[in-house]
């Protein structure tokens, strides 16, 4: 049955809607949270808008797994939300590219440790090869999952194995 209408531009430029079916959003969810391990032992930071459908994604997964979804919604000061990441003992983090440019360029991610956290997921548009090459030099030990998603696929389609990310850096799959 339709659980939601998403707007997305798609591969036209104007707004079309999307429904999406329970069934979808839920197998979707499942799918992510298995690759991810997700359990309810985890807290993850995102400051991804819920009406867009990566950010409800998230939300989603957390929500299945009885998970903690810590949202951030303070991301123009990105100090204070990687000082509220370590105090909270964020096992995660969600964002699109511009998040991680921001929390390498404008904060000291590079000189403090993140003891807690033990993934990235990144969606909602690429993520520049040079980014993720800064990131993983940051913190290797933080799993990266580079992603790929469409609205109309309930959303998030494929990733490329944390493993491979130093190797593909461009890649969201295989």
């Amino acid at each position: 049955d339709p659980s939601s209408v998403f707007y997305t531009s798609g591969s036209t430029g104007e707004a079309l809607g999307a429904t999406l079916s329970h069934g979808g959003l839920l197998s979707n969810s499942a799918a992510v949270c298995s690759v991810l391990g997700l359990g309810p032992e985890e807290r993850t930071l995102s400051p991804l808008p819920l009406h867009h459908i990566y950010g409800f994604s998230v939300l989603l997964c957390h929500l299945t797994r009885t998970a903690t979804l810590v949202p951030e919604t303070g991301f123009l000061y990105p100090q204070q939300t990687l000082d509220r990441m370590r105090r909270l003992a964020c096992t995660g983090f969600s964002g699109v590219a511009f998040h991680y440019r921001m929390l390498l360029d404008r904060t000291d991610l590079r000189a403090g440790a993140l003891p807690a956290l033990r993934y990235w997921t990144q969606a909602g548009e690429a993520m520049p090869v040079e980014l993720t090459r800064r990131l993983l030099e940051t913190h290797p030990a933080v799993r990266l999952y580079l992603m790929y998603g469409q609205t109309e696929a309930s959303p998030r389609v494929c990733m490329l194995d944390p493993a491979k990310a130093a190797r593909k850096p461009g890649s969201v799959g295989a």
